[in-house]
């Protein structure tokens, strides 16, 4: 049965979002962390200030209307592609509307600091602009901005996979190893855009999947923003554009063997990538820290999504191989190596902003020591990972004794 779009993509977060919110609250008890911050103050619970609350209502509900304002002038947002993320969003914001008031209550009653950047924002709406606190305040728009910049494109691409997968039964795939590659790699890509988009929803405290900070460095926005729509599209096609008329398919279709080792390597690339997003359950989003992930493929390496995505775009779009000559070839190389530089920079740039977190530059130093491309680092010394200079003088052992942890 054919379901509306909204509907389906509705079902689909749920049972990503059930589960991992269920066993967070039930079972590892996330919401005790420190890093939560809703231990009570010493002397018992608290009744809450329903002022302070009310404030931070308007807060919310003006940052929505803002929100919403920005959808409805720019005119990319109306664009067939975004038209399934206004669907979702018309089912969940009413119900989301109404527990508000709620939800903002009980966490009040349970924070350490109460006076948040939703807080600052009800303030400045309001018009309280004396006292405000502008380092909170600009890291909570910054958090809205990425939320609402982010999660229209990957609902779209999410509800883009929905209905190709739809349109494309696995037995359908499986007549040959390409069409059961193509399909593999699609579902690859919907596991992936459910997890994050899951992340970009549920930023609660309550869950320890709140924004702990925001990158500050403006070249960590611009690389990570040049990687998406609309932007990539202009980058690419003006500069970076690596396509070749013959991709993996066309090279080594009359190569049986060759082609199920080469999918099988596509597919392993792929399942390395979707795996780095899974992992972090709730907490996936660009440009913020949520928490330091050491589980799953980050035990092995940092940064295994960006190696495994790079390694994958290799693999498909073979550049090496051009039926234009040697120099169309060397051509596409360089200009898929330009790619990689993009996302090594996005990840050296994350490093920096992460590294403010103690947690993260032991789990960073432990890599460069144990990590399975700790070899790369010690040939191309401008590779390696280095912390902050207060840190950078801990000793190696100290630092492998204080490895992180896997995260849930």
């Amino acid at each position: 049965m054919n379901l509306p779009i909204g509907i389906e993509l509705a079902c689909v977060l749920v049972l990503v979002i059930f589960p991992l919110a269920s066993a967070d609250l039930l079972i590892f008890k996330v919401y005790g962390r420190d890093s939560a911050g809703l231990q009570l103050p010493v002397g018992g619970s608290r009744r809450g200030d329903l002022r302070r609350v009310a404030v931070k209502c308007v807060g919310f509900y003006a940052t929505l209307l803002v929100v919403a304002a920005m959808y409805f002038a720019f005119p990319i947002y109306r664009q067939d592609y975004y038209q399934p993320f206004f669907s979702l969003a018309a089912l969940c914001v009413p119900p989301i509307l109404a527990v508000a008031p709620l939800y903002i209550w009980l966490l009040d009653r349970r924070m350490a600091c109460p006076r948040d950047g939703t807080w600052q924002a009800g303030r400045l709406f309001l018009g309280y602009w004396r006292g405000l606190d502008r380092t909170e305040l600009a890291s909570y728009a910054l958090g809205w901005l990425i939320k609402a910049f982010f999660l229209p494109l990957m609902i779209g691409g999410l509800a883009a996979t929905v209905r190709w997968l739809g349109r494309h039964p696995l037995d359908a795939a499986l007549v040959d190893v390409f069409e059961a590659t193509t399909w593999l790699i699609t579902l690859a890509l919907f596991v992936n855009l459910a997890f994050v988009s899951a992340g970009y929803i549920v930023t609660l405290r309550v869950l320890d999947s709140h924004i702990r900070s925001v990158n500050p460095l403006v070249l960590g926005w611009v690389v990570a923003l040049i990687c998406y729509e609309p932007f990539w599209s202009a980058i690419s096609n003006a500069f970076l554009h690596y396509g070749d008329t013959i991709s993996w398919r066309e090279w080594i279709r009359g190569s049986p063997l060759l082609a199920i080792v080469w999918g099988g390597l596509i597919v392993a690339a792929q399942t390395v990538w979707v795996s780095s997003a899974v992992i972090f359950g709730l907490r996936f989003s660009n440009l913020t820290h949520r928490g330091i992930i050491t589980g799953g493929p980050f035990r092995f390496t940092k940064h295994p999504s960006y190696i495994a995505k790079n390694i994958s775009w290799w693999l498909i779009s073979v550049p090496f191989i051009s039926d234009l000559g040697p120099v169309a070839a060397f051509n596409s190389c360089l200009l898929l190596l330009g790619v990689n530089a993009i996302y090594l920079a996005r990840a050296r740039t994350e490093e920096a902003h992460l590294s403010a977190d103690p947690t993260y530059v032991a789990y960073a130093m432990w890599m460069s020591e144990h990590g399975v491309f700790r070899g790369i680092g010690r040939i191309l010394p401008w590779l390696a990972y280095r912390p902050p200079q207060h840190i950078a003088r801990v000793g190696t052992h100290k630092v492998e004794r204080s490895r992180p942890a896997p995260a849930e």
